[in-house]
């Protein structure tokens, strides 16, 4: 590896691996005789800086791999044509091979929204707009059954400071502790787009949503319509990107669209029942 880590951190680097990443970073793991590190590229100089500063503000509370800056104070580098952020190596498990609490699982996003609050990020974009990926569309004959299809709905004082991508794959389990890792898609939306892509990404039962529901937070009348509509969103948007990138073919792409406007119907059936995720569960 060429990116001169030794002399911009003053570690050693005895060897480097390149590990599993997103769709738009780089990630390389980086070891000597005593530590191991995370190395990971950013397209701009504001997703680096974004992402160190909420991996920064949540490794205080042991959620993070801590990052850590250059010898010269820096947040992130510039290397070729990206921009790099280093970070300890966190030793765990991803969420998709193991048991799961959920209701601990639901305490510790909780917690991880509250102190993502107290971050001021910068220039914070959602990459994965909905009408900037639909005006993006080639395909006309999907563009046409998408746009019949009803928009995901987003009120605006339910926005805050969220992951953006937290599906199984981010999220790391070591014994009892939960980590979240990669922060490159962290955007202003309501919370519950987290709980939506842990949801969604699990495939939960609906036993499985009550307990990530009430650990999440106190009983509240609007929780499970909140998610519902956040699962719509999650669900819209992932056949957005598949559509926009050209990943599955055209009759494909129209039964996952038909899908989802049936689960449109689901949506609206939830507000008429605002207190299902706290039915049949005991406080």
């Amino acid at each position: 590896m060429n990116i001169p880590v030794e002399i911009l951190y003053g570690i050693k680097v005895d060897s480097t691996q390149p590990m599993e990443g997103g769709q738009t970073s780089n990630t390389i793991k980086i070891t000597n005789a005593r530590r191991q590190y995370v190395l990971k590229s950013h397209a701009t100089i504001d997703l680096a800086h974004n992402e160190f500063l909420c991996l920064d503000a949540l490794s205080l509370i042991n959620m993070t791999p801590k990052p850590i800056k250059t010898l010269d104070g820096s947040l992130c580098f510039r290397w070729e044509d990206s921009y790099y952020i280093l970070m300890e190596y966190v030793l765990a498990e991803r969420l998709g091979h193991c048991i799961i609490d959920y209701f601990a699982l639901g305490k510790n996003v909780r917690r991880m929204h509250r102190k993502l609050c107290s971050i001021e990020l910068t220039n914070v974009n959602d990459r994965f707009n909905e009408c900037h990926m639909i005006e993006n569309l080639e395909n006309k004959k999907i563009q046409e059954v998408i746009t019949g299809i009803k928009m995901p709905e987003v009120e605006d004082n339910t926005e805050s400071i969220i992951h953006g991508d937290l599906g199984f794959w981010n999220i790391l389990l070591n014994d009892e502790d939960f980590y979240f890792i990669d922060f490159g898609e962290t955007m202003l939306s309501d919370c519950f787009f987290d709980l939506a892509a842990i949801v969604e990404s699990l495939d939960l039962n609906e036993a499985n949503i009550h307990q990530l529901l009430r650990g999440y937070g106190p009983s509240d009348p609007s929780a499970y319509s909140r998610l519902m509509k956040m699962r719509y969103r999650w669900k819209y948007r992932g056949a957005l990107y598949l559509a926009v990138n050209d990943l599955v073919g055209e009759e494909r792409m129209i039964e996952i669209l038909k899908e989802i406007s049936l689960f449109s119907k689901e949506v609206e059936l939830s507000k008429n029942n605002p207190y299902r995720a706290w039915s049949d569960v005991d406080d």
